[in-house]
């Protein structure tokens, strides 16, 4: 089943006149089958910007210049989510930040800026690069107009939303409790990196990809309804992380399946000093084996191999930081990553093991390329026998006990990524 990832449209509005909503999916793996019953169109939203002249001018030595006195100063108030991006703007895009900012805090309806600041042509790139600061800004309307000057740059916005202040600051106050309560588990003496993989399966675990859901784009949909698409699950991973100070920021761009590419929102993570991918959503997949099933295989990779499927777009406002490191990766940190196949059994076998132990009945395995991975798979699953997890399964049960099979298993592999996970039987089927 293909999962429709889709943003706001406001995150991505152009000088084009409109863009689209977008949507994407994972593509369906060995070992899960799609659901015809459940899956959907994918649905389009466009955001129309309507440019409106400046017609309140007078002549100057100079040329032509707004008759209106700018707006007044706003005090400068950086929320934490927004100080990696913020960094990049100069004092006057600051200022003209704070200015939308508090006019959106506001829910004014015409929200002035300084002038000679934002070009109408950069002006989707400059929402844009708000709203990806403010993921708690998830109100805006499809709709809303730039009223420029004849030089072509921004004077004020004319604002429409999507809910009543009311409605936004009671949903604020329960999304701010339900932070509260997910943030209260954490322990004192963990680390950024068991925060991170705390916060990743809190939301892959207890929220459903739905595309149909009431507030699909928001934190306060993935975190208090548990329904959300690929936006939603990034920012309420962007808020967690930064409420116990780990630098997240969203990344939006594309995401590839087969050749066909669609609007995505990810994140990018700093831990120990580094910056990692991380995407919840695609580690949050539809199976037929049950809601409990957790995949890492975009918990903490380097750019190098996020890009084989994943491509961030630019923005004028902010660059992405580069992600050179995997030390992150949660493969790499529970000792389930092969960097030749002499490796494959015994890691396999610890991870059985732990499976067994701890009750999860999911074995996971990396492989460093797809030499190694081919070897693993072959290895594993292949020969007339059906390969060496039967022996790995045997020992394991006798070793461990608890009821776990022997003689019956399910797989699934990641071709891409080099990832193969095992999820364990019970004696009792």
């Amino acid at each position: 089943m293909k999962k429709k990832k889709r943003f706001a449209a406001v995150l991505t509005a152009v000088a084009a006149l409109y863009v689209s909503g977008c949507g994407f999916g994972l593509k369906t793996e060995s070992g899960r089958h799609s659901d015809p019953e459940s899956s959907s169109e994918e649905k389009m939203v466009n955001t129309h910007i309507t440019y409106v002249e400046g017609n309140s001018e007078r002549q100057t030595e100079t040329g032509l210049e707004s008759a209106t006195e700018s707006p007044a100063a706003v005090e400068i108030e950086i929320p934490d989510t927004a100080e990696y991006i913020v960094s990049f703007l100069s004092d006057e895009e600051r200022e003209v930040f704070a200015q939308i900012y508090d006019g959106l805090s506001s829910f004014d309806e015409s929200i002035e800026i300084s002038p000679d600041v934002i070009h109408k042509d950069d002006v989707g790139d400059f929402i844009a690069m708000l709203t990806y600061a403010v993921p708690y800004i998830d109100y805006i309307g499809q709709e809303y107009t730039i009223c420029i000057d004849s030089s072509g740059y921004v004077a004020s916005l004319e604002i429409t939303y999507n809910k009543s202040r009311k409605q936004s600051e009671s949903e604020r106050a329960e999304l701010d409790k339900r932070i509260d309560e997910i943030v209260s588990q954490i322990s004192p003496d963990w680390s950024d990196y068991e925060k991170v993989l705390y916060f990743h399966d809190e939301i892959a675990l207890n929220c459903r990809y739905d595309d149909s859901a009431d507030n699909p784009y928001s934190a306060y949909g993935c975190l208090v309804e548990g329904r959300a698409v690929c936006e939603g699950y990034s920012k309420a991973m962007q808020i967690l992380c930064t409420k116990v100070g780990v630098k997240c920021i969203p990344v939006a761009g594309k995401a590839y399946d087969s050749g066909e590419s669609q609007p995505h929102l990810w994140n990018k993570l700093m831990l120990d000093g580094e910056w990692s991918n991380f995407d919840v959503t695609w580690d949050d997949p539809v199976t037929d084996i049950g809601d409990n099933y957790v995949r890492y295989d975009y918990f903490g990779i380097a750019d190098s191999e996020c890009g084989s499927d994943h491509v961030a777009d630019e923005n004028k406002y902010f660059s992405y930081p580069e992600a050179f490191s995997a030390s992150a990766n949660y493969y790499k940190r529970n000792g389930l990553y092969a960097d030749d196949s002499e490796q494959v059994w015994d890691i396999m076998s610890v991870s059985v093991e732990r499976a067994m132990t701890d009750g999860s009945g999911i074995a996971r395995l990396k492989c460093s390329d797809s030499e190694v991975y081919s070897a693993a798979v072959d290895e594993l699953f292949g020969g007339d026998s059906g390969g060496e997890i039967f022996t790995i399964l045997r020992q394991c049960s006798e070793e461990v006990g608890g009821g776990w099979s022997s003689t019956s298993y399910s797989v699934i592999k990641n071709d891409e990524l080099c990832t193969i996970t095992v999820i364990l039987s019970s004696d009792q089927l």
